[in-house]
C-alpha cells in the first residue's frame, strides 16, 4: 500500500524521501569538488612559487589508546612536542590545545619562505620554540616534570624534534658540528650569584631575581638570549643577559642561582661552559 505525506503534499513519502537523497548526494559531490580544487590550486602555486612547498604539514592524531581524550601534533607525519612519561595514553594535549599548535605552525610555515629556523628561545622567562622568530609553543614546569628535566632541556629536545620531522639538522649547534660555523660561540667558565645579590638592581635595570633564568655578561647587549651549556656533564640552560660582569679573572659569564642549579654547578661555583647565542644579537 502506498503512503502519502501527511503535509497535505499531493507527492508520495517515498518520492519526497528520494529526492532528500539526491540532494544530499549533491551536497557532497559539490564538497569533495570545491576539496579537489583547493587542493590543485594550492599545488599549482607551491609549483609556480606563489606558495612554499611546507604549507599545511602539521595535523593532530587522537593518541589510540581506551578512554583516552588526549591527542598529539604530528609534522610530516612524525609526533612533535612530546614530554616521557610512563603511562604513553596520559602525554598530550586536548583537542583545541593541539589544533591551535598545529594552526600556528602550519601558519608559520606558510608566511616563511625558504629554509625554516627553529630556536629554543625566552619569552618572559618562558622557554620557548620559535619558528622563524614566530613562538610555536610554550614549555611548562609541568612538561618538564613528566620528562624528568629542565624547562631548557626540553626546549632543547622539542626543537630537535621539530627539526627532524622537517628534516633538518638539530636545534642546537652544539649538537651539530655542521653548525658551528653559523652560530656565535664562547667558550670558557662559568660562574654563579645570588644570595646578597638578589632583590638589588642589575646593570640593565631590572631588578635581579636568583630565581630567574638571566645571567650576567660583559659584552652581550641586553636582552641576548644565549644557551649555556656545562661541558662537564652537558646539561643546557637558557638565560637571557641582563646584567655585566663577571669581574673574575677567567670567567666568561656569571649565572643565576636558578640557572646554575639547572646545569648543575651550585655545588661546585663554576664550571667550563660554552655560550651559544641564540637571539636578540
Amino acid at each position: 500500500m502506498e503512503r502519502w505525506s501527511q503535509a497535505g503534499s499531493n507527492l508520495p513519502v517515498f518520492f519526497l524521501e528520494k529526492e532528500k537523497v539526491v540532494s544530499m548526494k549533491k551536497k557532497f559531490l559539490i564538497q569533495m569538488a570545491l576539496l579537489i580544487l583547493s587542493v590543485l590550486v594550492t599545488s599549482a602555486l607551491a609549483l609556480g612559487g606563489i606558495l612554499p612547498d611546507n604549507t599545511n604539514i602539521a595535523s593532530v592524531e587522537k593518541i589510540p589508546c581506551e578512554g583516552s581524550n588526549q591527542y598529539v601534533v604530528k609534522v610530516n607525519n612524525e609526533r612533535v612536542f612530546e614530554t616521557a612519561q610512563e603511562d604513553p595514553c596520559q602525554i598530550g594535549y586536548t583537542l583545541q590545545e593541539a589544533s591551535k599548535v598545529a594552526a600556528d605552525l602550519n601558519k608559520a610555515f606558510r608566511i616563511n619562505q625558504g629554509p625554516l629556523r627553529v630556536t629554543p628561545d625566552l619569552v618572559d622567562q618562558q622557554p620557548v620554540i620559535k619558528v622563524s622568530d614566530t613562538p610555536i609553543v610554550s614549555i611548562e614546569e609541568t612538561d618538564a616534570e613528566y620528562s624528568q628535566t629542565t624547562t631548557s632541556e626540553l626546549a632543547l629536545i622539542w626543537a630537535d624534534q621539530l627539526r627532524q620531522a622537517l628534516r633538518e639538522s638539530p636545534a642546537s649547534a652544539l649538537r651539530s658540528t655542521a653548525q658551528r660555523s653559523t652560530a656565535r660561540l664562547e667558550e670558557g667558565r662559568a660562574s654563579w650569584y645570588g644570595g646578597r645579590f638578589h632583590g638589588r638592581r642589575t646593570a640593565s635595570g631590572e631588578t635581579f631575581h636568583e630565581g630567574m633564568l638571566t645571567a650576567a655578561h660583559k659584552t652581550l647587549p641586553f636582552g641576548t638570549v644565549v644557551l649555556v651549556t656545562n661541558l662537564a656533564n652537558q646539561r643546557s640552560v637558557l638565560v637571557k643577559i641582563n646584567d655585566r660582569g663577571p669581574y673574575s679573572a677567567g670567567r666568561i659569564i656569571d649565572l643565576s642561582r636558578r640557572a646554575a642549579d639547572d646545569i648543575g654547578m651550585i655545588r661546585s661555583g663554576t664550571a667550563p661552559v660554552i655560550i651559544e647565542v641564540l637571539s636578540g644579537y
